[in-house]
């Protein structure tokens, strides 16, 4: 399978607004085709339970928050 580097600056959970829920669905869609590793940039609240059990269910999650 290949893989993918997924970079983003906000972490996209819950999917509400516009980049969010973009990135929410994207995520969805590459994980079926691709080995995903997403790295976010966050400057807002620590990665909750609920977005971790997302994102770990489509790939690999690095969080580095500012």
């Amino acid at each position: 399978m290949k893989k993918i580097l997924f970079l983003g600056t906000r972490i996209p959970y819950p999917p509400i607004g516009g980049d969010r829920a973009k990135n929410y669905n994207l995520i969805q869609q590459l994980s079926k085709h691709y080995q995903l590793t997403m790295v976010f940039l966050s400057k807002q609240e620590p990665l909750s339970k609920e977005a971790h059990d997302f994102l770990s269910q489509h790939g690999e999650v690095i969080v580095f928050e500012k």
